[in-house]
């Protein structure tokens, strides 16, 4: 859903900023599609072994994905840097925000609660206040106290309680 998103969204925007703009990260994302089949096949071919061969299918699963979390981080770098930057320095503020806004707007409802589970525990105590007041003004109280449930369940106990306190809880 990552790679589908800032293709569909970022890549052409880095794009227009400069031609070939999203380049380097548009073909880091080909070799990360390729570094998926590569672990679903390490992870099928571990599930399909036993004994010695067992411990030789997870010990390569475990490389190929030491690999690909350490490749991985350094794409993220690269997108937080380089790619921020030219977008940054090709559009405003407004531009930006609308761009992610058209990104939010493409999740689907099932898997934003897994998207939140996975943003909320490394937001800041201020920002996750933000965003949760905003989300709790834009949904119907039903919808709300369900997303709430959910995040509350990722968060630790002093992440929880700021969360609430900040909301009024």
């Amino acid at each position: 859903m990552h790679l589908e998103k800032e293709e569909k969204f970022v890549h052409p925007a880095l794009d227009a900023a400069v031609p070939g703009g999203a380049g380097r990260i548009a073909r880091e994302h080909d070799a990360h599609l390729r570094a998926f089949d590569r672990l679903e096949a390490g992870l099928r071919a571990l599930e399909r072994s036993a004994g010695a061969g067992r411990a030789a299918a997870a010990a390569r699963l475990y490389r190929e994905l030491a690999l690909f979390v350490a490749e991985n981080l350094v794409h993220m770098h690269d997108e937080e840097t380089d790619g921020n930057a030219l977008l940054w320095a090709a559009y405003r503020d407004d531009e930006i925000a609308a761009i992610e806004r058209r990104i939010v707007g493409r999740i689907a409802p099932e898997q934003m609660i897994g998207v939140l589970r996975w943003m909320a525990p490394a937001m800041t105590p201020a920002e996750r206040a933000a965003f949760f007041r905003e989300l709790r003004d834009k949904l119907p109280p039903p919808a709300f106290a369900g997303v709430m449930a959910e995040v509350l369940a990722a968060l630790d106990a002093d992440a929880k309680r700021k969360l609430l306190q900040a909301l009024g809880n």
